[in-house]
C-alpha cells in the first residue's frame, strides 16, 4: 500500500479570500489519494472566522477519508486561537521540536495504517 504525504504551506492571513481555495486544494488532494497532510502554519499571523471554518472543514474531510492531518504551528496567534476554541484537542498539533520530517511522517504512516 502506498501512502502519499503532502506538505502544505499556508498564507500569512487565512481569511475568506484564501479559505475556499485552501479547502478546495486539500479536498482535491484527498481525491488524488494523499493520506497524510502536514500543514505548515508557522507563518500565519491571522485566521478569520472563514479561515477557521476552512480548517474545520479540512479536518472533517480528512477524517471522513481516513487521512491523517498534522498541524505544525509555532505561531503564537494560531496556538492561542486553537486553544481558545478547543480545537487544539481535535487537531493533531505538533510540538515545536527539531524532529526530522522522516520521523514525523513515519509516525503518521503508522497511525494511518493501524486504522
Amino acid at each position: 500500500m502506498s501512502i502519499f504525504v503532502k506538505t502544505i504551506q499556508s498564507p500569512e492571513i487565512l481569511d475568506s479570500h484564501y479559505a475556499i481555495q485552501f479547502r478546495q486544494e486539500i479536498e482535491s488532494l484527498i481525491a488524488a489519494g494523499v493520506k497524510i497532510f502536514y500543514l505548515e502554519l508557522h507563518n500565519v499571523t491571522f485566521i478569520s472566522n472563514s479561515g477557521l471554518m476552512a480548517l474545520i472543514s479540512i479536518f472533517r474531510s480528512a477524517k471522513a477519508a481516513n487521512c491523517k492531518l498534522l498541524l505544525k504551528s509555532s505561531s503564537h496567534q494560531v496556538k492561542m486561537l486553537l486553544e481558545l476554541t478547543g480545537l487544539d484537542r481535535a487537531f493533531e498539533v505538533l510540538p515545536d521540536f527539531n524532529s526530522s520530517m522522516g520521523d514525523l511522517i513515519q509516525t503518521a504512516k503508522t497511525a494511518v495504517l493501524s486504522k
